[in-house]
């Protein structure tokens, strides 16, 4: 059953943990009080902050965040950090990795996307690698076996895209196919089988016979895609209208099924129980309504259909896991919303925000929404905000961080 709202006592034993995080921060630390300073130009990307920068050379180009670790590639070159107890951070054995790691020596890689305890890369020749957990097959090993590094998932060497948040896992091919595997259960792969459950499925599948996909992403149940024609469809999990379809819809729909009848769609993020996608860049989100992260919908338990969040017009990219989200626009301004109890907005408070607040500080050309933690990119450096409670923001003893700071890779 999907996450909802935290229970009071849970909520109590957050911000006393919050509290106690921050009275040793100060004691250890200024990166929670001073991680931000006037020091650098908004409007350009500097530095502004206190946590160093990357060597020159190592542009950070893509950042994924998760649940518990976190990956980047900067230079060509993967690296990983944070919790590591089923090979998550592909470096050879399951020990937490406290600061970014390098995964192998390859300086290839193109994109990389982590799951719930699995992660998935990209490399430039269109393979695909991926490590961790495997338990539901997430891995596309064909088997059911964890791994500790990088494996390659059959020998294609046409795919362009790839997409992973929790459980399971898609890619697109250059053919415009799509592809997905790994938990299977709420239909979430799109093969239209009886379920509910023993479908998962280790080895990439594809999803009916369609060549115009142009891009995909995954939710914990759901999975959603865009046609070359801009129109949305999403399958899976359909409880508390995540799918976006008319109420008194099937609470699992285990084929593809168009969002409404536009054809204007630029990107989509799905996430637990959640949908976000961009039109005309304005934000619009629908499904279950969990500690603010649908702005506006107070009250709600659940929205039905792609609805107006309130997010600054002209976003260019957008970013969206359990609680919340973030966007940005071509001019690097970006905006959060939803859950900040760990400090997961940079906003230098712990307030959850029931509407969209424009981050402090500007040039971001990334964002990427964690489950308690958000990390971008602004010019080359990799800067992040929140839960360090598994050392998934690199930031030593220190277990939440408020203002986004710089982390060294």
């Amino acid at each position: 059953m999907p996450a909802g709202s935290a229970p009071e006592f849970h909520r109590r034993v957050v911000a006393a943990l919050l509290l106690a995080g921050l009275a040793t921060a100060c004691k250890q630390t200024h990166i929670v009080l001073d991680s931000v300073t006037d020091g650098g130009s908004d409007e350009t990307g500097g530095t502004g902050g206190t946590g160093g920068g990357t060597s020159p050379g190592s542009t950070v180009t893509t950042v994924s965040a998760a649940s518990v670790h976190t990956c980047a590639i900067a230079g060509g070159a993967l690296y990983c950090w944070g919790a590591n107890d089923y090979g998550q951070l592909g470096v050879g054995d399951t020990d937490t990795r406290p600061t970014p790691t390098r995964v192998d020596d390859g300086t290839d890689w193109r994109d990389v996307q982590v799951g719930e305890r699995s992660s998935l890369g990209l490399k430039q020749d269109g393979s695909i690698w991926s490590f961790g957990a495997n338990d539901v097959g997430q891995l596309g090993q064909g088997d059911f076996v964890q791994q500790t590094k990088p494996t390659p998932i059959g020998t294609r060497r046409d795919w362009r895209a790839i997409a992973t948040r929790f459980n399971h896992a898609c890619a697109l091919a250059d053919d415009d196919s799509l592809w997905c595997w790994g938990k299977g259960g709420e239909g979430q792969l799109g093969q239209d089988d009886p379920g509910p459950t023993g479908m998962d499925r280790p080895t990439p599948t594809q999803v009916k016979t369609d060549q115009d996909f142009a891009m995909v992403d995954t939710g914990e149940g759901h999975t959603c895609a865009i046609r070359r024609d801009h129109s949305l469809w999403c399958w899976g999990r359909n409880s508390k209208a995540i799918l976006g379809q008319p109420p008194g819809s099937p609470e699992q729909i285990r084929h593809p099924v168009q969002v409404g009848k536009d054809t204007d769609w630029q990107l989509v993020r799905s996430g637990q129980s959640t949908t976000c996608g961009l039109r005309g860049g304005l934000v619009y989100c629908w499904g279950e309504v969990i500690d603010q992260n649908l702005p506006g919908s107070a009250g709600l338990t659940q929205v039905s259909a792609p609805t107006l969040i309130g997010a600054p017009a002209g976003a260019k990219g957008l970013s969206f896991n359990t609680f919340g989200g973030c966007s940005f626009d071509a001019q690097g301004k970006g905006a959060c919303w939803g859950r900040n109890m760990e400090g997961q907005l940079g906003l230098d408070d712990m307030k959850d925000r029931d509407g969209v607040v424009v981050l402090p500080i500007a040039g971001w050309t990334s964002l990427s929404s964690g489950r308690f933690y958000t990390c971008g990119i602004r010019s080359g450096g990799l800067w992040c905000a929140g839960d360090n409670r598994e050392d998934q923001i690199a930031q030593g003893s220190v277990k939440f961080v408020f203002k986004f700071f710089q982390v060294d890779i």
